[in-house]
């Protein structure tokens, strides 16, 4: 799964998945071309994905340290997480 997707099943009250499974990440981009990148660090919609992160189960710490490293990669490019990153960034629960 990538993109969006990811953010679903970050919702899902057990995530699980199995091995070899794919999970792509990549920035945002809105409808006027914003990226991430594009926009303050205090701005509201980066505060938006860090609380739904929680919000799913996410400590605060690694909510904040996933945000940044999905919008490492750019919206037109796509990044597959890594079995260390998965565990990392808690996916599965």
């Amino acid at each position: 799964m990538r993109s969006g997707g990811v953010e679903l099943f970050l919702a899902g009250l057990k995530r699980t998945y199995e091995k070899g499974a794919q999970f792509g990440v990549h920035s945002w981009i809105d409808e006027d071309g914003m990226q991430a990148r594009d926009v303050p660090a205090n701005d509201p919609i980066n505060a938006a994905y860090i609380s739904y992160y929680q919000e799913v189960g996410l400590p605060p710490q690694t909510a904040r340290a996933f945000y940044a490293f999905t919008n490492q990669t750019a919206f037109d490019s796509i990044h597959y997480m890594s079995e260390q990153e998965l565990a990392r960034f808690q996916i599965a629960n």
